[in-house]
């Protein structure tokens, strides 16, 4: 009698712009669950990959090759955009680079119009903190309606979250990021796209203590415009 498997199985697509360490983070979900191959018909290396996660699914991740925007045309980054377009239940976990988020989010942005199910890992979490920046997460996740964990993948911090995130996100499309504003024929597409990203970074992106100072000026303000306490303030 065959044995019945007592787990689901969940394919990831690992893709992300060259340089945001998407390789240290394949490394680091996979360990030593590696094969490598190559794409079928190009001569273009094919890494994949699993794990079992906490709950008992096996994850299997394909890492595909570096690319900059579905746009591009070169062939290893044609050949990232075709399994992005033709992804049906596979989830795509875009990598990007904490210190570079407005770069990175063209491509996931991009990526979201398809309206594919979605998980974005912010990498290299280190180089932020030592450029004194911090990111709200819980806000950038609800404007952009996906998942997002932060992560360190050179030393394995995160990965544990991010792995549950893979193996509990439901498999549901990400809302548009451009919406029907994409389809309008007056309008340029990639302005639109830079303009809302430019938006969301700097409502989440800031120098640590800015958020701080802008809650305590915010208080000082009120205080300054109180009908009674403002007027006291004024004339000490």
């Amino acid at each position: 009698m065959k044995k019945e498997k007592t787990y689901q199985e969940r394919t990831v697509y690992l893709v992300g712009n060259p340089n945001t360490g998407k390789t240290s983070l394949f490394n680091q979900l996979t360990g030593l669950n590696q094969r490598v191959g190559n794409f079928p018909g190009i001569t273009v290396e094919k890494k994949t990959g699993s794990f079992i996660s906490p709950t008992g699914k096996k994850i299997n991740i394909i890492d595909l090759p570096g690319v900059y925007s579905l746009d591009s045309q070169s062939a290893d980054e044609k050949l990232a955009a075709d399994y992005i377009k033709k992804s049906k239940d596979e989830i795509i976990l875009i990598v990007t680079d904490a210190t570079n988020l407005k770069r990175n989010l063209v491509l996931a942005t991009q990526i979201m119009d398809l309206k594919k199910t979605i998980v974005i890992a912010v990498n290299m979490m280190d180089l932020l903190q030592k450029a004194n920046m911090d990111i709200d997460f819980g806000k950038l996740s609800k404007l952009l309606g996906v998942p997002i964990i932060p992560v360190n993948a050179r030393i394995g911090k995160g990965i544990d979250e991010l792995k549950y995130a893979l193996a509990n996100h439901d498999i549901s499309a990400s809302k548009s990021f451009l919406g029907e504003h994409s389809k309008h024929p007056l309008m340029d597409e990639n302005l639109l796209r830079y303009n809302k990203i430019d938006s969301i970074i700097k409502q989440t992106v800031h120098k640590k203590g800015e958020n701080k100072l802008a809650l305590q000026t915010l208080r000082f303000d009120k205080w300054i415009t109180h009908k009674y306490f403002g007027f006291l303030i004024f004339l000490s």
